[in-house]
């Protein structure tokens, strides 16, 4: 009797009943609050994946009727889509090489075809890509444009930025493999559905009104529209055709070449070795730098390489042609847009006269072996030789273009460019 008593005299006694309800209370509150901001994450994140999965700025995912184009193409960017594109597309045909290689039509060579060229591609990627092509279907041909700085030493055994082995696949995958793979593939899809540089694409694709200097076509081929004059765009290539011959070191690896023939053969997969021309204006760059030899003993050793393998293969040239290794510089249609990369009905031309034998008065091919190369690199030396003659004006400017090129060689490269 007196404890209720006791009781019922404290004052503070009822306090300590009832203080705890609003605690409660306030529980309850941080759950609604907690609740609606999960909510509103959970809605944003949803709406950033569905944007990005519609506009698709990589494009690597199946169309849904609203896909945009790449707003822009950058080794990156490239080096994410295209992997994905071969297993879209399913090819049987490649054609692959640098940007050089980025405006020949793969369709010219039959159906199921794809251009899976690369900016300032290495040899190491380029094997990696088409193992990757023949594991999600059989290639039949492949089209292979080569270029002299893939065989530079120092780049032996790299992969540019942007181009992860792991998200290439392989004929005989370890399980670490498959595991490196998945996990790649799950950063790839953070990457291109959830990430502020993926938003930040999509946005640029729908709202901006920007004419975009790169169009990306579906079989790979892209097409370049620099806000620059002809002769910007030559006076850049052959001053950084110039600094990489004074820079490299002159020494060549064919260990990867050798590999990738090896690969190709085994594979029985039909191959045409395409070596990439050079206008005249850029031939005297590389002699202005003191590399005319080394590039010529390079065209030697890959057609010695591919005739001792007895693949069959082929090594093809087009160096030798007047009409487009003496063309004028900014002439209306053009072989080269800037002496070295062919404008869209070059590389028509090149690719229907390789590879079906519909050549033009302007095109000749000559298939290249160790009994008739030396007479080919002598007439490719003859236009050499000819093109200060027959183009004055243009020789002129190219001096004075190279003027202020450094002209004392080093030792060591600084590497290629990245968008060769």
């Amino acid at each position: 009797g007196n404890q209720r008593e006791g009781c019922l005299l404290d004052p503070s006694a009822g306090d300590r009943r009832h203080s705890v309800m609003p605690a409660v209370v306030n529980q309850q509150t941080h759950r609604v609050y907690l609740f609606r901001f999960s909510g509103a994450v959970l809605v944003l994140a949803f709406c950033v994946i569905a944007i990005n999965y519609i506009i698709d700025p990589y494009d690597i995912y199946p169309d849904v009727g609203l896909n945009f184009p790449v707003s822009r193409l950058d080794r990156v960017n490239m080096r994410l889509h295209k992997p994905y594109a071969l297993e879209q597309m399913r090819a049987e045909h490649v054609v692959i090489g640098s940007s050089r290689a980025a405006s020949l039509p793969p369709g010219v060579i039959g159906k199921h075809s794809y251009n899976a060229s690369l900016p300032g591609i290495w040899m190491r990627e380029l094997k990696l890509m088409l193992e990757h092509a023949h594991t999600i279907r059989p290639l039949k041909s492949v089209f292979i444009a080569l270029d002299y700085y893939m065989f530079r030493t120092e780049n032996v055994g790299k992969v540019r930025e942007g181009l992860p082995p792991e998200r290439l696949l392989t004929l005989a995958p370890t399980m670490r493999d498959r595991f490196a793979q998945g996990r790649q593939r799950s950063k790839d899809q953070w990457v291109s559905l959830l990430s502020v540089d993926s938003l930040v694409q999509s946005t640029l694709s729908m709202f901006s009104n920007e004419v975009p200097q790169s169009e990306y076509l579906d079989d790979g081929t892209w097409l370049h529209y620099p806000q620059k004059s002809t002769n910007w765009l030559y006076s850049f290539v052959n001053k950084k055709r110039m600094r990489e011959f004074l820079a490299e070191s002159g020494e060549l690896d064919f260990v990867e070449f050798v590999d990738l023939i090896d690969f190709l053969s085994a594979n029985d997969i039909d191959t045409n070795f395409f070596l990439s021309p050079f206008h005249g204006s850029v031939m005297n760059s590389v002699k202005a730098a003191q590399g005319w030899k080394n590039y010529l003993a390079w065209q030697r050793r890959v057609i010695k390489k591919v005739n001792a393998s007895g693949s069959g293969f082929r090594v093809t040239g087009i160096e030798h042609n007047p009409g487009i290794t003496l063309e004028r510089i900014g002439i209306e249609n053009s072989f080269y847009t800037d002496g070295m990369h062919f404008s869209p009905e070059a590389g028509k031309i090149i690719m229907e006269c390789i590879t079906v034998g519909d050549c033009s008065d302007q095109l000749n091919v000559r298939v290249l072996t160790p009994g008739n190369m030396d007479s080919y690199l002598r007439d490719v030396s003859r236009l050499m030789n000819a093109y200060p003659v027959k183009n004055p004006q243009d020789f002129a400017a190219l001096q004075k273009w190279l003027r202020n090129v450094q002209l004392t060689p080093v030792s060591k490269s600084t590497g290629p460019p990245g968008n060769q």
